[in-house]
């Protein structure tokens, strides 16, 4: 493994092999990785800050295109960053994840109003493809008016599918009540909010004493099938063992019929990837291994899952409490990559990548953890491919992990605390 500590700043990072993007005050850039040091190619001619939700950085080769979400759908070259079309977005962006499927954009927005002294909340589940030679661009797949009663109620994309119909979840926290799952199909579009959609099925909380459901992503399996992965919590609590718990399902489409559901596994999922080539569906996620419901110390663990994608079986798990193991985890992720149509997918033979608080980054492959496990509560197996960089990562809290640490294929990016970042390639 080799690290280059560079003296590029930033306050926040985007890292999809072999390309760099660095965000500040000053300037938006993009680098490429070049023998494990970052070239620069270009400035975005329109600097962009703020925080980015999940997915609103995207990167389309096939298309020479950076896209990026916040107040609007913008497009730059990927060669030269020069803005190409600059799509703007009526309402405000919820906090669920952006979706990407070749072209299109899928964001779901919100907006209040207020009808006959009552106040109404809208939901649009919006598709905008801004590489439309015609402008806007945009297709409405549903309008959602949402009732002051129900306040805590919640619509999120799930995932586009591969023929243009989209899955969107509907959850409602403070209740026990199940998740609804609803697919609309690309048939009609553009939608209002007169049509409703062509399949819904409930999924059911199983977590005793939950107070809400909700998806926490999802992932294409093949052109009819993508796992579902759904976090079950008990709000206005301490995190400990028994505040959250994770459940996969592989779904079916059109008609969301549940093909396989598995046990639940205590804590809360991060990440779900579908690993075609040694067909598993594998989660990351993190839990409170906190023994005094009082005391101050949450005492998280790491802790990673695979199952067989046709038949569900869990093939392997491990766990790491960072106070056993010594070290506090503040990255765990699967290496990546980028498709040519901008899908990010597994990279060829992938690793599970750890990153800990005081700069270790160890490596472990994920078919060797398939076939000979990983012990829990050890991090000596790691020691072997692990590099002891001496970057203070202190300040990285779970909000602020994805703007400064980036997992890709065969390489990592990090902010430290000093906001300078350090490359690391194996």
């Amino acid at each position: 493994m080799k690290h280059i500590k560079t003296d590029l700043r930033a306050e926040q990072i985007h890292l999809s092999y072999p390309y760099l993007f660095t965000f500040s005050e000053e300037a938006t850039n993009i680098y490429e990785i070049r023998s494990s040091s970052p070239h620069h190619i270009a400035t975005l001619s329109q600097n962009i800050e703020g925080y980015f939700r999940e997915g609103s950085i995207i990167i389309d080769p096939s298309r020479d295109a950076l896209i990026v979400v916040c107040n609007s759908v913008m497009v730059f070259n990927l060669h030269d960053g020069q803005l190409q079309k600059n799509l703007g977005l009526f309402g405000t962006l919820t906090d669920t994840p952006i979706r990407y499927d070749r072209g299109r954009v899928l964001v779901t927005l919100s907006d209040d109003e207020e009808q006959d002294g009552e106040e109404k909340e809208y939901f649009w589940i919006l598709s905008c493809n801004p590489f439309d030679l015609e402008l806007p661009g945009y297709s409405f797949l549903t309008q959602i008016q949402r009732a002051s009663t129900e306040k805590n109620m919640l619509y999120s994309h799930v995932l586009p599918s591969r023929e243009g119909g989209v899955v969107v979840a509907q959850h409602t926290s403070y209740t026990d009540q199940p998740m609804k799952l609803h697919y609309w199909s690309p048939e009609g579009q553009p939608y209002d909010e007169s049509l409703p959609p062509a399949y819904t099925v409930d999924i059911p909380m199983t977590l005793e004493d939950g107070s809400s459901i909700e998806a926490r992503d999802a992932v294409p399996i093949d052109e009819t099938t993508f796992a579902l992965c759904t976090v079950e919590m008990v709000l206005d609590c301490l995190d400990s063992p028994g505040s959250h718990q994770s459940v996969i399902r592989v779904v079916s489409l059109p008609a969301l019929d549940t093909l396989w559901s598995s046990d639940p596994i205590v804590g809360e999922a991060k990440h779900i990837y579908h690993v075609p080539g040694e067909d598993i569906v594998l989660i990351i996620g993190v839990v409170s291994e906190r023994e005094d419901p009082k005391g101050d110390s949450a005492d998280y663990a790491t802790w990673i899952a695979a199952f067989d994608t046709q038949s569900g079986e869990r093939r392997q798990f491990t766990k790491l409490n960072h106070r056993k193991i010594g070290k506090r985890l503040v990255g765990c992720r699967l290496t990546a990559t980028v498709t040519e149509k901008g899908d990010i997918v597994p990279s060829d033979e992938p690793d599970i990548v750890f990153l800990t608080s005081i700069g270790d980054v160890a490596t472990f492959s994920l078919s060797k953890f398939l076939t000979e496990g990983l012990p829990s509560d050890d991090f000596a197996p790691l020691e072997k491919s692990s590099l002891s960089s001496g970057l203070q990562l202190k300040d990285i809290g779970r909000r602020t992990l994805d703007r400064r640490v980036c997992i890709s294929q065969g390489s990592t990016a990090v902010v430290d605390d000093e906001s300078l970042i350090s490359i690391f390639t194996w």
